[in-house]
């Protein structure tokens, strides 16, 4: 029998995280995600669904949660990204799919991004090198869809100033790791 191995979207079988200073950038993996979609007419009853199924209210625009299982952000008009660690065993894309019925369309994204965890006290510094949007305005619970390097990401803050995730395309996260710790090194020079 095959034995299959599991591997990072950086190739790796195991996780990538690196310091730089007081900077810590981390590739996080096992975790799946789900697109959402409503149809229209259907995103109140979608949210309620979703509400009492995932125990999250699907945000405004702009806007991320995080619940016990799951974590939700808007990605566009009547448009969310649903996230689960792996370890859980939701099955995240049937499960929301069942849940949803004909209210929405749902496409498992789980292999088609990369997440990289940014946290420290110096990451605005590294964010202002990184991208046009303003980081140090965005508030815990909030993300925004801007570009890292001509790489379409979204920037989900965590904690305000402190701890932001990445989610690129996984067909780009050499390249988007490369301009993340670019940056950082940039910010701590080595001696």
């Amino acid at each position: 029998m095959t034995d299959l191995q599991m591997m990072t979207p950086m190739g790796n079988t195991t996780p990538t995280v690196e310091h730089y200073g007081s900077t810590c950038i981390a590739e996080h993996c096992g975790i799946e995600l789900v697109s959402l979609a409503a149809r229209r007419g259907q995103t109140e009853t979608l949210q309620d669904y979703v509400e009492k199924e995932l125990g999250v209210r699907l945000p405004k625009v702009g806007g991320s949660v995080t619940g016990t299982d799951v974590s939700a952000w808007w990605t566009g008009p009547d448009q969310w990204m649903i996230e689960a660690r792996w370890d859980i065993k939701l099955a995240l894309t049937g499960r929301v799919a069942q849940v949803i019925g004909k209210l929405g369309s749902v496409v498992d994204q789980s292999d088609g991004w990369v997440r990289y965890d940014i946290s420290g006290p110096d990451v605005i510094s590294m964010f202002e090198k990184l991208t046009a949007i303003d980081v140090q305005m965005m508030q815990s619970g909030t993300v925004v869809r801007s570009a890292i390097h001509h790489i379409g990401c979204f920037i989900r803050c965590e904690t305000a100033g402190d701890d932001y995730s990445v989610y690129g395309p996984r067909s780009s996260a050499d390249s988007l790791h490369e301009a993340l710790v670019g940056t950082a090194l940039a910010n701590f020079p080595t001696e």
